[in-house]
């Protein structure tokens, strides 16, 4: 085919695909939400940056110094506040005290597990550490940041 020749583009239907505009429906309204709580959380650390407030998550090597451990121990599964998940072992510059994301390039995963908790599937247990009766996340960073976007109070997690 030359470039002069006439072209059809055809597109795929996804009429009749069980499943398909529910997921991309909440897909679209998860995405809604992560630009919401993205610019959300940028107006309060501009606030709280004028205010003089630090609007940044607690870091778990940082609140430890000079803490004296005297027992590690694997606590098992259990509900967890979401009000006491104050901070994070390594990603503190990703989220806000708030667990609002700080980047655009963490649309996509959040995304994912906004549209999949929306659906109601069930995801594994977040990872926290606690320490002076406050949590800080190991592993499950998304996870935490969509479920104070959409109003949990409590979280399952592996303590």
């Amino acid at each position: 085919m030359s470039y002069g020749d006439s072209f059809t583009i055809h597109t795929l239907s996804v009429t009749g695909v069980k499943g398909v505009p529910q997921q991309l429906e909440r897909r679209r309204r998860a995405a809604k939400l992560f630009w919401r709580m993205r610019s959300g959380g940028w107006l309060r650390r501009l606030k709280a940056g004028l205010l003089g407030r630090e609007r940044t998550l607690r870091r778990l090597d940082q609140d430890a110094c000079g803490l004296k451990i005297v027992a590690r121990r694997a606590a098992g599964v259990r509900e967890v506040s979401l009000e006491q998940i104050v901070g994070s072992e390594g990603r503190s510059d990703d989220f806000d005290a708030d667990f609002r994301p700080k980047r655009d390039d963490m649309m996509d995963r959040w995304v994912s597990v906004g549209a999949a908790q929306s659906n109601g599937r069930q995801l594994p247990p977040v990872e926290v550490i606690e320490l002076a009766g406050r949590y800080y996340v190991r592993d499950g960073h998304h996870r935490i940041s969509v479920a104070k976007a959409m109003g949990k109070i409590m979280v399952e997690a592996n303590v």
